[in-house]
């Protein structure tokens, strides 16, 4: 059950849950908190997440909606796309907090498994919040860069090998060392569109489906060698975009 997108019936049951759980904080970022606890019997099995305050973008994400794949020209991102990731740029506030190590708003930080401080082809791995960190199956760490002018894969080019061939081989080394995963059994990719517009590889292992759909993954190994064959492959192609009904994107894709 996700409390950011409930009818008023289910909010009712959300806040009689939460008036019974013995409920300890574990990770806080921003508006983003997971808490540890126990959960009366008659409510179990039952796995919940809260955000608050939820905006428009946490709510239609969460609420069931078909997903339409459209076709972005280079033109297309231009126009429509460009200008709302530039519209969304403010919400990365919770990225920055464990970027800038800030732990009075951000207790994430103390999960940094892997750290590269250089500020060009630098970054951090954490773990997803939706990873336990004990079933190596069900591995997923989030790399986040250092570099703050790199929304999505459109904005790479041949200036930005040596920060994807970096992340490629220190993640894959140390994520291997770290959790006894073997290389070949940990998958790399980038989302279009992300999640949030900062520039972030996810990193499962192979086992691990969640999260992968081919309309929406991009190996990052092929990011590498597309690059390698044309500096603006990725700014200059027209690209799978799949939005969900209902989503701001979607909105202006079809207002277009």
């Amino acid at each position: 059950m996700n409390c950011s997108a409930i009818r008023p019936s289910q909010a009712n049951v959300c806040q009689e849950m939460l008036s019974e759980c013995d409920l300890d904080l574990d990770l806080k970022n921003d508006r983003y908190h997971t808490y540890d606890g126990t959960m009366d019997s008659k409510y179990q099995p039952v796995r919940y997440s809260m955000t608050y305050p939820a905006t428009e973008l946490h709510i239609a994400k969460a609420r069931s909606a078909p997903t339409e794949i459209w076709m972005e020209t280079k033109d297309m991102f231009e126009r429509l796309h460009r200008p709302f990731i530039s519209s969304q740029l403010h919400s990365l506030q919770w990225v920055y907090n464990i970027l800038d190590k800030n732990r009075e708003k951000c207790n994430e930080v103390d999960r940094i498994v892997v750290e590269d401080p250089d500020p060009k082809t630098g970054f951090l791995i954490v773990p997803d919040l939706k990873w336990d960190g004990k079933d190596m199956k069900q591995l997923n760490l989030c790399v986040l860069i250092n570099r703050r002018d790199l929304p999505t894969v459109r904005h790479l080019n041949a200036d930005h090998l040596e920060l994807l061939e970096n992340i490629f081989n220190k993640s894959s080394k140390e994520v291997s060392a770290k959790y006894g995963v073997p290389e070949k059994q940990l998958r790399m990719y980038f989302h279009y569109p992300p999640s949030h517009y900062h520039l972030h590889v996810h990193i499962t292992s192979t086992y691990f489906g969640q999260g992968c759909n081919t309309e929406r993954a991009i190996l990052l190994t092929d990011v590498i060698e597309n690059i390698k064959l044309k500096s603006s492959f990725y700014a200059d192609r027209t690209m799978s975009l799949p939005l969900r009904v209902g989503h701001k994107l979607h909105k202006i894709f079809e207002n277009e």
